[in-house]
């Protein structure tokens, strides 16, 4: 089944489940049943588009290098994607010398240094890093939600962080001096960390087969080591020595009620939304673990019935109190004391990159002597919250 036909079947099962929420009379252990029966079947279908969205992403990431490739190389956008692939199987494949025979052939220019960062280098990260990017994503979370910016170099960006929920102007009577109202500033440092994805190893009948798609598969397990690695430390990092995290930057919203060591209850949910001032409750969001996310699917409001609704088009997110929820495997599952929720405007979160990741073909006799050759990714980057007015809160289960 095509991802549209996936996608049409889920608004159509989403609207079914809306009604039955909405519709009047007792919550009944009928109702329930159905609504249940409803979701797993939602369930299945997302996990089918996620699949089918993984793949189309890498293969979009790919294709938005084609730019870069023409302008790159001089040639018409026309043929950047053929080029952009020549170039890549090539260097995987091959190495430095793949990509200069294709330069020696005049397929391409700027090939000379492939992997230095001089004379034309950069010619395998520029026409990856897109890709790579797309991959990054699927396996992460931050990303999804945060405010990503792409820089030339790593040198330290400063930028200023302000509270305005209670700054407020004044009425002004006629000829009246205009009084000075301050804000108070801060100020947050974005550096650049080193990530590494650790070494891939490939056996060279798999890099001589034409029939290997060699690209896809070193661009995916590049993008899953590198998206995961750094998505940890954008949600948990310290922020001393490494990002900080967005758990770490969050304020306190709720402590969960006596008894919540491993659930939350609708109040507290209620609580954790208005520990959030209205100024950032408009692009708010949700964010968790898919564990507590499973607990959510099972909570019910005061009259009974599921907070949980599936969103009743293509592009309306599934909502919990009206509000779109980011899954995060590196948000911790609930236990005692454990920061397990957050919600607020993520977009205040920043998360900055540069250039693009570095990839390495390694051919000594580690790999050589087994018939391998090992690929390994690192990319420069940083993560901090750049505000400071409370737009992010966490609930904690409670200890006891």
């Amino acid at each position: 089944m095509s991802i549209q036909a996936l996608r049409a079947k889920r608004v159509e099962i989403a609207n079914k489940m809306q009604a039955l929420v909405k519709k009047e009379g007792a919550w009944t252990a009928e109702r329930q049943a159905e609504f249940q029966a409803m979701n797993a079947e939602v369930e299945q279908i997302d996990n089918q588009i996620k699949a089918i969205e993984q793949t189309l992403a890498i293969a979009e990431g790919m294709a938005a290098n084609d730019q870069n490739t023409a302008r790159f190389h001089n040639v018409s956008v026309e043929n950047a994607a053929e080029l952009r692939r020549e170039v890549l199987v090539a260097y995987l494949r091959d190495g430095r010398a793949g990509v200069e025979a294709l330069a020696q052939a005049g397929r391409i220019q700027n090939a000379q240094t492939v992997g230095s960062n001089t004379g034309g280098g950069y010619t395998v990260q520029r026409e990856m890093w897109g890709s790579i990017v797309a991959a990054m994503r699927q396996f992460g979370g931050m990303r999804e939600v945060a405010q990503v910016i792409t820089t030339g170099n790593g040198n330290p960006l400063d930028f200023v962080t302000t509270d305005a929920t209670s700054e407020e102007g004044q009425l002004l009577g006629e000829n009246t001096t205009v009084p000075t109202g301050d804000t108070t500033f801060g100020l947050a440092t974005m550096g650049a960390y080193k990530f590494s994805s650790k070494v891939i190893a490939v056996s060279l009948e798999l890099l001589q087969d034409s029939e290997f798609d060699i690209e896809a598969y070193i661009t995916e397990l590049l993008g899953l080591r590198l998206g995961r690695v750094a998505n940890r430390y954008f949600t948990v990092g310290t922020g001393s020595s490494e990002p900080q995290g967005i758990v770490t930057a969050a304020g306190a919203g709720k402590v969960g009620t006596t008894g919540q060591t491993t659930g939350i209850i609708y109040d507290d949910l209620v609580d954790l939304e208005h520990s959030v001032d209205p100024i950032y409750r408009g692009n708010a969001r949700w964010m968790f673990h898919d564990n507590t996310l499973k607990k959510l699917k099972q909570l019910k409001d005061t009259t009974n019935r599921p907070i949980w609704l599936p969103g009743l088009t293509e592009t309306a997110p599934d909502s919990i109190l009206g509000y779109g929820y980011q899954v995060n495997q590196h948000m911790a599952t609930m236990a005692a004391n454990a920061k397990s929720m957050l919600f607020g405007d993520f977009k205040k979160y920043l998360i900055r990159d540069v250039l693009g990741a570095i990839l390495y073909r390694n051919t000594d006799s580690k790999y050589n002597e087994q018939g391998l050759v090992g690929f390994h990714s690192i990319m420069r980057s940083d993560g901090k919250m750049v505000d400071v007015g409370g737009a992010i809160k966490y609930y904690q289960n409670s200890a006891t």
